[in-house]
Formats: C-alpha cells, sequence, structure tokens
C-alpha cells in the first residue's frame, strides 16, 4: 500500500510500531508500552477503512513469543520514577531489597534504564556504595524523587558499559576467558555471538574454544551451567 500524500509515516514503520508492541509486552501498564500504544491508538485513528483492513492484518503477521519474564504491572511506578529521574537528572532516594532478607535505603543517580534476559535494570550511580551499579527494578520497593540533581558522566556511554560485561553486571575486573565445548555444544556457541570480544578457535575433532575479555565472572559460570557436561574452563582459575 502506498503512503497517502498527507500520511506522514510510512508502511515498514507502522510494520516496526506493531511488531515494538509485541516485543514490549511484559511492560503492559507501564509507560514503556502505553507510551506506544496511545501512539498507534492516534495514528489509527486517522485510518480509512481501507486502511484500518490493511494494517489490522500486522498483528496477526508479525507476532513474538516471548521468553519467561516478569509482569512489570507492579513495577510501574519504579518504571516511571526511574524514567523521569533519568531524562531530568534527578537523583531518586529508594528501598532496594538485595536479598530476601535485607532492605536499603540510599540515594541513587540513575543513567539509564537496560532490558536484558526478560529483566529490567537501572544503571547509574550509588551513593552507598560510591560507584557505578547496576540494580534489578523490580527489587526497588519504594522510589522518590529528591531535589538533588546530578551530573551524568561525558564518557559514560550505556553501550561501551555493557558491552564489558558478559550479561548485564559491568563490575569487577575485566579477565580473559577461554572455555573449551565439546562437538555436542560446538554448534550452539559457532551460531551466536556471546560477547563483542569473542574469538572461536576450530579444534579437530569438532570440539571448539571460545575466547573473550569480559566483567562478570559469576554470569558466565551460570551460563556455563546450561551446556554441563560439554563445557571446560581453560582460564581463569576461579571460573574453574
Amino acid at each position: 500500500m502506498r503512503r497517502a500524500p498527507d500520511q506522514p509515516y510510512a508502511e515498514t514503520e507502522l510494520l516496526s510500531l506493531y511488531f515494538c508492541m509485541n516485543l514490549l509486552q511484559p511492560f503492559r501498564g507501564t509507560p514503556l508500552r502505553d507510551g506506544l500504544e496511545s501512539l498507534l491508538a492516534k495514528i489509527e485513528a486517522t485510518f480509512t477503512e481501507k486502511q484500518r483492513e490493511y494494517f489490522g492484518d500486522l498483528v496477526f503477521t508479525h507476532v513474538a513469543k516471548m521468553t519467561p519474564s516478569k509482569d512489570y504491572r507492579r513495577h510501574a511506578a519504579a518504571v516511571s520514577g526511574l524514567s523521569k529521574a533519568c531524562l531530568e537528572h534527578v537523583k531518586v532516594e529508594l528501598v532496594y531489597q538485595s536479598r530476601e532478607d535485607e532492605s536499603k535505603t540510599y540515594l541513587f543517580s540513575p543513567y539509564c534504564l537496560a532490558y536484558y534476559g526478560g529483566e529490567l535494570y537501572t544503571i547509574g550511580w550509588s551513593d552507598l556504595r560510591q560507584s557505578v551499579r547496576t540494580l534489578r527494578v523490580d527489587r526497588i520497593r519504594t522510589i522518590k524523587a529528591t531535589s538533588q540533581r546530578f551530573e551524568r558522566p561525558k564518557d559514560f556511554d550505556p553501550e561501551n558499559y555493557l558491552g564489558r560485561s558478559f550479561g548485564i553486571y559491568s563490575e569487577g575486573e575485566q579477565e580473559k576467558v577461554r572455555i573449551e565445548f565439546a562437538k555436542e555444544a560446538a554448534r550452539t556457541v559457532r551460531e551466536r555471538e556471546w560477547h563483542p570480544t569473542q574469538r572461536i578457535e576450530e579444534l579437530p575433532d569438532g570440539r571448539v574454544i571460545l575466547k573473550m575479555s569480559v566483567q562478570g565472572i559469576s554470569e558466565v559460570a551460570r551460563w556455563m551451567l546450561y551446556h554441563a557436561p560439554y563445557a571446560t574452563v581453560l582460564e581463569p582459575p576461579e571460573l574453574r
């Protein structure tokens, strides 16, 4: 379908919006998806009957089945508060439950929100830890904006920061990792990019060695459990 002269959007743009709405399913009832639903409703209000019939099929022809994830409707206040604080550069006072039986209250300067592995996180400066920390949004029990402002460091780039980690936690020292995979797991390892620094060494009998330099050894250890008993750590010793 061609774009009408007064139609400011293209078919491919609508396709992307509808597909993104599927991907944002865990965030129903939060600003992260409510805003997109509102935008699509405004666009749909301009449809002719023919366009309504044509574009309505996008919901059924472009779908996404999400992996198990949390329902963030219960955490809508935290998502909304963090989004606003990120944009306005305002510190928040939050109660964070890091363990089942322990919660702490402190000031936090949220630099960004990040979604990874079915979980929503916020990355920023913790006044308690005096360092950049990554917090799970669903573990924030209460959040309150303060009158204190913060300046996000000019050298903080969320993509670079997350690129150093194996998963989401870019904490600790950068370490060289080498893992040998038996041929039963080698195909899975070859088919994906697990880390931007990865190199794969092919061995004659179908085995492979995955090499990378990462922060977050504990996340590498958890990932390796999925490949047991076909994965053997060559280095570093603490991962073994």
